[in-house]
């Protein structure tokens, strides 16, 4: 057999080949099952609100104005966030939460764990984590926290990561301060950070002040 014959013998054989090949379709954005982020409205003295979970806890706890027309601006902010989600309202699902974060607002001696479900960067998590260790009606500097998650010197990195927590209260960012014990910056209003420290630190009988975390003692008082 010469070298056309041979070409012309694989060509005689190529869709038998053929046949026996598995073909698979690549994924497309169709495919891909959407997660579920549901939200609901809650009611309290320090403004409306909107908290939003996950399968796997809060994603969300967002103030906004008094008036009932200023929530709706929460709802499209977690949409943008959250573009490539199905995002729904869901108040009998979310009630029970909306709830507990009613209560945690008004009533912080109340505190009881609430899943939540942390989305950042590794370095904005370990900040979040640690706020969570801070005792309510207690304390810190950004600076000791930045020591405390092995960053020293990146105080102005861990208000960052503050500033980015979307969590309100139940990741209790508002209990950080400045080394000299002077009230920084807060995502929701420095009246709103406030009112949460001072309701905080009257819970426990006392007026506000700057009480240091023993975070040796895992953030917990002696």
């Amino acid at each position: 057999m010469n070298y056309v014959a041979r070409i012309g013998a694989r060509v005689k054989r190529l869709p038998m080949k053929l046949a026996s090949v598995q073909w698979r379709r690549f994924p497309t954005k169709r495919d891909i099952v959407k997660e579920t982020i549901r939200y609901a409205f809650g009611t309290g003295n320090l403004g409306n609100f909107l908290v939003a979970s996950s399968d796997q806890g809060l994603v969300a706890v967002d103030f906004g104005g008094k008036g009932s027309s200023l929530v709706e601006p929460l709802a499209e902010a977690l949409r943008k966030r959250f573009p490539e989600e199905n995002v729904v309202k869901d108040a009998a699902s979310m009630q029970g939460i909306a709830d507990r974060v009613s209560e945690l607002i008004h009533n912080p001696a109340s505190e009881s764990p609430i899943e939540v479900d942390l989305r950042g960067s590794e370095f904005e998590i370990s900040v979040w984590k640690a706020l969570q260790k801070i005792p309510m009606g207690t304390m810190t500097t950004y600076g000791d926290l930045a020591t405390e998650i092995g960053a020293p010197g990146r105080a102005q990195d861990v208000g960052a990561a503050c500033a980015a927590n979307t969590i309100a209260v139940v990741v209790p960012c508002h209990r950080v301060v400045r080394k000299d014990g002077t009230i920084a910056g807060y995502r929701w209003g420095i009246p709103r950070k406030l009112m949460l420290i001072e309701r905080e630190q009257r819970a426990l009988g006392f007026s506000l002040t700057y009480t240091p975390v023993d975070f040796k003692n895992g953030g917990r008082d002696h």
